[in-house]
């Protein structure tokens, strides 16, 4: 079996101070967490992928650094369905931005501008249109708000675990000051794709860490009514 991980961090808003904004801090965190998980489990760096702007990623550790757009999923998933068997497994991580259209893909200032015919959003659908064509088992891990909107795509082959409901805006953690890198880690993909790899204790399956996190609410994470998200998954 052969394990493949995608990770995606759309647009964030760079402001002036690139390397301080939390967004930038953010995906920065979230790319490193998920390169160490990808260590741990012992997928070498040809099957990582990371769509999300290049200066978060230390190109040394994947296989293939891309724009966070719908051209930039549709290149890495050719490259995948080439080579995936039935008894492979692909891991999908999303995190960063999203709206009720689908996941944020335009880049701000100071990253290239996405193409003029890719869209703004990559909606369920597309994202569906892009998954399907790749065999084996996938599990898909939505860390971003109205995330709940994706649990559609879940079929016998394919597992989705969303922070929230469809409708829900997810906040962001209440970050330390000064800002300290790994502290910026969006709980979701730290409680999930951590969990996976053993980084903080024995690795366990995506379906074990998902029932670690519903027994209790995220530390300093709420949605946008003050009450604690409720993860959800399909099937």
């Amino acid at each position: 079996m052969t394990t493949r991980i995608v990770i995606w961090c759309g647009t964030f808003d760079a402001g002036d101070g690139i390397g301080e904004s939390p967004d930038f801090l953010q995906c920065r965190a979230d790319v490193a967490l998920v390169l160490d998980a990808a260590a741990a489990r012992g997928v070498p760096a040809e099957h990582v992928f990371v769509l999300a702007p290049r200066v978060l990623v230390p190109t040394e550790r994947v296989g293939f650094v891309g724009a966070a757009t719908l051209d930039g999923l549709r290149t890495v998933a050719a490259d995948i369905r080439k080579r995936a068997q039935a008894e492979d497994l692909l891991v999908f991580v999303a995190t960063n931005h999203a709206s009720p259209e689908g996941l944020a893909t335009r880049q701000r200032e100071r990253f290239p501008p996405r193409p003029p015919h890719d869209p703004a959003h990559v909606s369920c659908e597309l994202l569906r249109e892009v998954l399907d064509g790749v065999a084996g088992t996938q599990v898909t891990v939505f860390a971003v708000c109205f995330a709940g909107q994706f649990l559609s795509l879940g079929t016998k082959a394919r597992t989705v675990f969303a922070v929230c409901d469809e409708s829900t805006v997810v906040k962001s953690p209440v970050y330390p000051d000064p800002p300290q890198g790994p502290h910026y880690v969006t709980p979701f993909v730290e409680a999930m794709v951590g969990r996976w790899a053993g980084l903080a204790g024995p690795p366990v399956s995506f379906e074990e860490a998902f029932a670690l996190v519903t027994q209790s609410p995220f530390r300093d994470l709420d949605n946008d009514s003050g009450e604690p998200l409720v993860p959800l998954r399909s099937p």
